[in-house]
């Protein structure tokens, strides 16, 4: 370099970079293989791991409408959104998302929280009261803990996910047990049942989905024939799909 040319570089000031604290942390790392330095606070910085998948990830395209997966250790893949899947996605809270996938707010679970007493050959629906139950979630008010305290009410016509469940029998070796899902007291829309199990209890369950007309009404019923009352403390959900 020509003494004219140093002399017009030295003229325009300091030719090095400024002393700055972020600089002077970051130049304090040491060198490492598949590192990347981060902040930590103000002024502080670590490493953290570079991994290969990492790089893999970042070195796909930049493509409208994808989303990244892995599909095995190490090796991202570009899947592709939907713009109802982006939808849904983009829903502020769960309430904007069950709006987006058509799903209504309609929805209530019941759930024994003290055992009830079921009679031998006869089916007994099960009372969700105020005193010996719980409402898991009832937005809707779908559910009178006080007046008609076995039902579930729709209030809105649409199509439900209905489930049922008995908890745990008694234990008992006679006889058999069957929960039944009923709407309107006349329909059974789905029932399960099986033979006592000695030495252990019965657990029952089933679910059904049901087209319901606003004013319909959903009870769970339990049957067992040990020769002596059982208890259980049986649930009931009713969820609406569309």
């Amino acid at each position: 370099m020509s003494w004219s040319r140093l002399a017009s570089w030295v003229g325009r000031g300091p030719a090095y970079q400024p002393l700055d604290p972020d600089l002077t942390a970051i130049a304090a790392l040491p060198s490492a293989s598949n590192k990347l330095p981060y902040a930590t606070g103000a002024q502080a910085w670590a490493l953290a791991d570079f991994t290969t998948g990492m790089r893999n990830m970042l070195a796909l395209p930049g493509t409208s409408g994808r989303y990244v997966y892995f599909g095995a250790a190490d090796t991202p893949i570009l899947g592709t959104t939907t713009a109802a899947g982006r939808s849904v996605m983009a829903g502020a809270d769960a309430a904007a998302q069950r709006t987006s996938l058509g799903i209504g707010a309609d929805r209530c679970g019941l759930a024994r929280t003290v055992n009830q007493s079921y009679g031998t050959g006869v089916y007994t629906k099960t009372t969700f009261d105020a005193a010996n139950s719980i409402e898991r979630f009832d937005p809707t008010n779908m559910h009178d803990p006080a007046v008609n305290p076995t039902r579930i009410t729709i209030a809105t016509a649409g199509t439900y996910l209905v489930v049922g469940w008995s908890g745990s029998f008694g234990a008992s070796a006679v006889g058999e047990r069957i929960l039944a899902l009923l709407v309107n007291n006349t329909t059974t829309i789905a029932d399960v049942r099986e033979g006592a199990n000695p030495g252990t209890v019965n657990d029952l369950s089933c679910s059904q989905i049901w087209a319901f007309a606003a004013g319909d009404y959903v009870e769970l019923s339990l049957y067992q024939n040990s020769g002596g009352a059982l208890t259980a403390m049986p649930t009931l959900s009713v969820i609406r799909l569309t």
